[in-house]
């Protein structure tokens, strides 16, 4: 089959963009011919993909108001290729890509939720549940994504199916043996304020009060860069935090922590909690959106209350001063991931939905 897949920014670093990323490889090897079609402009990874023969086309979207112009450049792109299914990602994915895919008669239109929160107005819910109604099929992340589209865009509970997001297991592997006696926590994903990364940066502090000997590794980049830089600098702890910033590959940087932590406020199925579970990571994270059904609570990880930095505080003590939870948690995670995380089986049950709607 002939798939694209539409989404407001190109393949790259945040979770929606990896996954695009995975769509074209897998689908490729699934025996598809796949494309991604960017609202936006492209950028490095993209340029990567296409000069790895990859298709990816950039509609370069007008950033000075409303582009009127879009949903009649996407038509004439969607009925000149004749793509057989028609893969929307995103928000702005719906209210471009529905009516362009209408338009150009492309009936067989999936699209996937990717959030577990949604604070539009109520008549923009209105209008964006009214173009999901043209969808053929509607895919939520995880329940929480699912709740939103039922709560707030009025879609009927039996009419979203739940595929969760999928780690490649070939590519993420753990690491062999253990670091040295200092312990690494980290963070990886793009800094952002509901990531509440700050927070993070707080609790690791008075941690190391208490004699730990650890580091702090943040991978990524974004508007709270300079706000992150300046906790570090107010808490005195510049020694102990190493900023990566962006990269390509993710898996060296987050490989190497003990504990991945991820604080945000709001989460729907974040695929770098997935992935650094699949690395071997034991996971300290909030207990928000869709993240309570990827961390079984003291089983395979920690759960804790977003915001509540006296229980963050708590959760970091806790599997920094005991070596044997760490290690189970970080063997059931993997665990975990193999079993109902994977890469293969999301793949698996898109294609599945693609044949059963073309």
């Amino acid at each position: 089959m002939r798939i694209v897949h539409i989404n407001l920014s190109p393949p790259g670093n945040g979770g929606i963009e990896r996954l695009l990323v995975d769509f074209l490889r897998v689908g490729k090897s699934q025996g598809h011919d796949v494309e991604a079609c960017v609202l936006g402009s492209l950028n490095a990874v993209s340029q990567d993909l296409i000069g790895e023969g990859y298709r990816i086309t950039a509609l370069n979207r007008s950033t000075q108001g409303f582009d009127w112009t879009l949903h009649a450049r996407l038509a004439a792109f969607l009925r000149r290729e004749k793509f057989d299914v028609v893969h929307i990602h995103g928000n702005p994915g719906v209210t471009f890509g529905v009516p362009a895919a209408l338009l150009s008669g492309r009936w067989a239109t999936v699209y996937t939720c990717h959030f577990s929160e949604s604070k539009y107005p109520w008549w923009r819910h209105r209008l964006l549940g009214s173009l999901l109604d043209c969808t053929r099929a509607k895919v939520a992340v995880s329940s929480a994504a699912r709740d939103v589209l039922v709560s707030k865009y009025h879609q009927s509970v039996d009419g979203v199916r739940i595929i969760y997001n999928g780690v490649d297991l070939e590519r993420f592997t753990p690491r062999a043996g253990t670091n040295s006696e200092e312990l690494t926590f980290g963070f990886c994903g793009v800094l952002r304020p509901e990531k509440q990364v700050p927070l993070l940066i707080r609790c690791f502090a008075e941690m190391l009060k208490t004699g730990v000997k650890a580091r702090l590794s943040i991978v990524g980049d974004g508007v709270e860069m300079s706000r992150c830089r300046q906790t570090v600098a107010e808490c005195g702890i510049e020694d102990r935090v190493i900023f990566h910033g962006l990269q390509k590959d993710i898996r060296p940087f987050v490989r190497e922590m003990d504990v991945f932590c991820l604080p945000s406020s709001q989460e729907a199925m974040p695929v770098a909690l997935l992935e650094a579970m699949a690395l071997g990571c034991t996971p300290v994270a909030s207990d928000v959106g869709g993240i309570a059904e990827v961390v079984e609570h003291e089983s395979s990880g920690l759960l804790v209350p977003s915001g509540d930095e006296a229980r963050w505080f708590e959760a970091l003590c806790t599997v920094a001063h005991d070596p044997g939870q760490r290690r189970t948690f970080s063997q059931t995670a993997r665990t975990r991931i193999e079993t109902k995380f994977s890469l293969r089986e999301m793949m698996s049950q898109y294609d599945a939905l693609y044949q059963q709607i073309a």
